[in-house]
């Protein structure tokens, strides 16, 4: 039997007691409202942008939110600049297979921490069956990973995990433990899960997040051209939400998208993941399935 290291709980407990001080010391007279926001640690602070602590209330003013974030980041040593040595010990990160040898190849060995690959297609192209089987593979060694799947079309199938895990060698109930839905078929739920409770999940280290799909619950909150501006804002925010995190976790991303007629024919394709330039932009790699 393991018996538990009490040494590191009282050293955990102590860290937490500083970094709450510390937290206190910046935010003064604030801390409370943050700590409502979900706003509960240094670390998490410094991830935030003054305009957002305005748009949540925490600040009436860009400075004193600039100031907050800046002593924030000073003191969890966020680096912004990226030197010769940090790129490439990025380089040597390892790649999340997606257990198919020629997807494999097309993504020069797989996905890449850091970047968010976006997947689209026609329903029953094998969208979801590939996320499921990444939530899988991401668990294999060296990764050793844990996932976060947010299911926004109620998709989400044990059965085809269990499937999957014994196939490439995993105890299927390990395979399970390791993976939390999200209901997401909420927009709001959506952001507010990744705004106040994601952070938390990659601290214990679930380094793959899954969203299959983004734009689902944007179009049926904001149909049609007059909602298109405030969908679009939403996506966007959520986008670089994600994208700061990725990369400073060092974790993986995979969206799922649907299709979309596409207007003009000499571009080469008839169909195209829904979102316009706002999702073009923000994914780092496109892909499309075919049945």
């Amino acid at each position: 039997m393991k018996i538990p290291d009490s040494t590191k709980e009282v050293s955990g407990d102590k860290e937490r007691e500083k970094d709450k001080e510390i937290l206190k010391k910046i935010l003064k007279s604030k801390y409370n409202k943050a700590l409502e926001l979900g706003i509960d640690s240094v670390k998490k602070l410094a991830m935030y942008t003054p305009i957002k602590l305005v748009e949540l209330g925490l600040y009436n003013d860009y400075e004193p939110a600039e100031r907050a974030i800046r002593e924030a980041r000073r003191n969890v040593n966020i680096k912004l600049v990226i030197t010769r040595k940090d790129r490439e010990r990025y380089l040597q990160l390892p790649k999340l297979s997606t257990g198919v040898k020629a997807i494999d190849d097309l993504l020069d060995g797989g996905l890449f921490p850091g970047k968010i690959y976006g997947v689209y297609g026609e329903e029953g192209a094998g969208k979801s069956r590939l996320a499921h089987q990444i939530a899988v593979t991401v668990q294999l060694p060296p990764i050793n990973g844990k996932v976060v799947y947010m299911d926004s079309e109620n998709v989400f199938n044990q059965d085809i995990i269990v499937l999957t895990a014994q196939r490439f060698g995993l105890d299927p109930e390990t395979a399970l433990d390791n993976i939390i839905v999200v209901d997401s078929t909420d927009y709001f739920y959506l952001e507010e899960f990744l705004r106040r409770m994601w952070p938390d999940y990659l601290e214990q280290g679930y380094n793959l997040l899954i969203i299959d799909t983004l734009v689902g619950p944007y179009r049926e909150a904001f149909p049609g051209r007059s909602h298109l501006a405030e969908r679009q804002q939403r996506m966007n925010n959520v986008i670089n939400w994600i994208r700061s995190r990725i990369r400073r976790y060092n974790s993986y991303c995979l969206i799922t998208d649907q299709v979309q007629a596409v207007p003009d024919p000499s571009k080469g394709v008839d169909k195209i993941y829904v979102g316009g330039y706002v999702l073009g932009h923000g994914a780092t790699e496109w892909y499309a399935i075919f049945k």
